[in-house]
């Protein structure tokens, strides 16, 4: 829930990682294993948005010119690779061995220790099949739920759009919105969704309505988030490191 609300008010989604690695300290999870777990969380729920936001493209692909397919089964091509290499940057020991080597030139020994031991804990999810196959229902179904969610409030808005090509525009807006929480682009994940809702006949003013919608409903359901941070104490550490430094 507190990551969940600063995911939603705060410029990108660096901050809410920085704050569970906080959190998870005061509660004594070790870093590594801290950074290790938020990675492979993150890398399954890219891999599952690159999967539907393939999918989708070429649903929206079906409804444009012969020559945007071919474009979007380039990008769909590129992201299928993009995911391969992730996987095998997160598993495969001896490139992890060669980047160590690599870094070790400018980083301190410190922080390449560090690096050693998030290496292994990444590794060690190897042995943990289960524990993956879950992560990765469960990044199915948030994903999924997002796109219902969208669905629900643009037929409420009155937007007569289909259920499978509206699938379609959400699973792709939805990936670019995961990227741009990284690089600070909150509102490239809306702006390309009124693109490509105009692409399929609907109207600006209801593509933007819907936006709005869908982010506000969401910032609603993670106010609790808001009441357990300042609960935790987190907030007025923040306050109180400040004024000491």
């Amino acid at each position: 829930f507190q990551a969940s609300f600063t995911d939603h008010v705060l410029p990108n989604t660096v901050t809410s990682e920085a704050l569970r690695l906080y959190r998870g300290g005061q509660l004594g999870i070790p870093a590594p294993l801290l950074l290790g777990s938020m990675a492979i969380e993150r890398i399954i729920g890219a891999l599952v948005a690159i999967a539907l936001a393939g999918v989708g493209l070429m649903i929206v692909a079906a409804e444009l010119e012969p020559r945007m397919r071919s474009t979007f089964l380039t990008i769909v091509i590129a992201a299928a690779a993009f995911g391969i290499l992730v996987i095998i940057a997160t598993w495969w020991t001896p490139l992890h061995r060669i980047a160590g080597r690599m870094l070790r030139r400018w980083l301190p020994p410190a922080f390449i220790a560090l690096l050693g031991k998030v290496s292994r804990a990444l590794v060690a999810y190897r042995a943990q099949p289960t524990a993956l196959a879950v992560n990765l229902l469960m990044a199915l179904g948030e994903n999924l739920l997002g796109i219902l969610n969208f669905y629900v409030i643009g037929r409420g808005l009155g937007i007569e759009l289909p259920m499978v090509p509206f699938f379609a525009v959400i699973a792709v807006t939805s990936l670019v919105r995961r990227v741009a929480m990284y690089i600070e682009g909150r509102g490239l994940g809306e702006g390309s969704a009124i693109a490509l809702f105009a692409f399929l006949g609907v109207g600006s003013d209801a593509a933007v309505a819907l936006t709005f919608a869908h982010y506000a409903i969401w910032l609603v359901a993670s106010l609790p988030g808001a009441y357990l941070l300042y609960r935790s104490g987190s907030i007025r550490d923040v306050k109180r490191d400040a004024v000491l430094s």
